[in-house]
């Protein structure tokens, strides 16, 4: 199995909060965001563990203080996340359940599937698992993408769904008639949004990057599509620590186009 790896939701936490937490709360979590950063500026396994897993005990402390804070279970999740990529592949595999259990809360429990970020992390596992689709994956970072708050680039997450697109490689008739199987199983009850959001390909939602119906493109088309509109919010609001991300989209770019 690959790292797991959800570094792209983290970066879009940073300016990310659901504004709703208790101050207690609030204080733990920006205490567990502090730790992410101070672990991503470690050289050793030793200190990043350290870091990490201090960020893990505040994002603890910020559930207690206020269990109905999604802010607080991203957090948990996202150290976690780092702490276990410091460790063998076999533990890594051990830290999903606990993983998925913080998203799951965060859309299944508290039912906030506007909760972008979550919807990254998730989809970033089922990428770097095998035993997970790459289609229900894309999927995940659809919902993610057409999410975002008004404003914000992430650049880095709109390259990572062009990326797995494009590897993808669907032809416009390919998408149409899965889009369709989708539609109708996305119209079924759930107990779980994940379960339903698995299918979210087939709502019929018109992302704002494509100037026509996404069932009628192919994947290399909407890899473009999505590429160029990203870019062209990075120009407007992109930060600086996101130019590595503009470098990466405009080569994919070019290499698509």
């Amino acid at each position: 199995m690959k790292k797991i790896y959800i570094l792209s939701a983290i970066l879009a936490l940073l300016s990310y909060g659901s504004g709703a937490a208790t101050p207690e709360s609030e204080k733990y979590c920006k205490l567990a965001l502090e730790q992410v950063v101070k672990g991503e500026l470690q050289t050793t396994k030793e200190g990043k563990r350290e870091a990490f897993g201090k960020g893990i005990e505040y994002a603890a402390k910020a559930i207690e203080a206020d269990p109905g804070n999604p802010d607080a279970y991203m957090w948990h999740c996202a150290n976690i996340g780092r702490e276990c990529q410091t460790h063998s592949l076999f533990d890594q595999a051990a830290a999903l359940p606990a993983m998925t259990a913080d998203l799951t809360t965060i859309l299944d429990k508290l039912g906030r599937t506007d909760y972008s970020p979550a919807w990254q992390a998730l989809a970033e596992i089922y990428f770097n698992h095998p035993m997970r689709s790459n289609d229900t994956a894309l999927n995940f970072m659809r919902k993610s993408l057409e999410d975002i708050p008004a404003g914000e680039s992430r650049l880095s997450s709109y390259l990572l769904f062009a990326k797995e697109l494009s590897k993808r490689g669907w032809s416009a008739s390919k998408r149409a008639s899965v889009m369709a199987q989708n539609s109708v199983a996305f119209k079924k009850q759930y107990s779980s949004n994940i379960d339903k959001y698995s299918y979210y390909d087939g709502a019929g939602s018109k992302p704002a990057w494509a100037g026509k119906a996404v069932s009628s493109m192919s994947d290399k088309e909407e890899a473009v599509a999505v590429l160029e509109y990203a870019i062209k919010i990075y120009n407007s609001c992109g930060s600086a620590q996101e130019k590595g991300a503009l470098a990466a989209a405009n080569e994919l770019l070019k290499k698509l186009k």
